[in-house]
């Protein structure tokens, strides 16, 4: 079934890398977002799981919950999709027994018709500090690839060297 059919009857898994990429090839040292959504076709909104990284000293790692809605995206000569989302950061904080959420990413897509490529632009907060990415490729990922780097992600965030 494809995912404009999806869309109208319920819900589907879609999983993205965006990254910036000049001519082709990964801009060194830009921060790379990977997603994990569940897309809800009736209700037009989005939940699901983000991680920022950046292969840096120490490295960047940002781990999000997202929520959000999408829209279609129309002009005279083609139709997009507009993803709007929020990531927030559970804390280890309680209030009233239930954990403080604080916002660290704002996200939008403006995705082909068919979910398949797009553009994207984000916002993540690191130690404190907002950083902006812009111009980046959202690019639909695989099943048995998203299954990989979730093991290496959760092994390297579990196994991390003491600085």
């Amino acid at each position: 079934m494809s995912i404009q059919a999806e869309n109208q009857q319920g819900m589907f898994h879609v999983s993205y890398c965006i990254t910036q990429k000049i001519s082709g090839q990964t801009h060194l040292g830009s921060a790379t977002l990977r997603l994990n959504l569940v897309i809800n076709g009736p209700d037009k909104t989005v939940n699901g799981v983000g991680n920022v990284y950046q292969a840096t000293n120490p490295p960047v790692n940002v781990i999000s919950h997202l929520n959000g809605e999408w829209s279609y995206l129309s002009n005279n000569s083609d139709n997009h999709v507009l993803i709007v989302l929020d990531g927030f950061d559970l804390s280890t904080i309680q209030f009233g027994g239930q954990p403080m959420e604080s916002k660290n990413l704002t996200l939008k897509i403006a995705i082909s018709e068919d979910w398949q490529t797009g553009s994207a632009s984000f916002n993540y907060l690191y130690e404190g500090e907002w950083y902006e990415v812009e111009y980046a490729l959202v690019e639909l990922q695989d099943r048995e690839e998203t299954l990989n780097l979730d093991a290496v992600s959760s092994y390297t965030g579990f196994h991390q060297p003491n600085i």
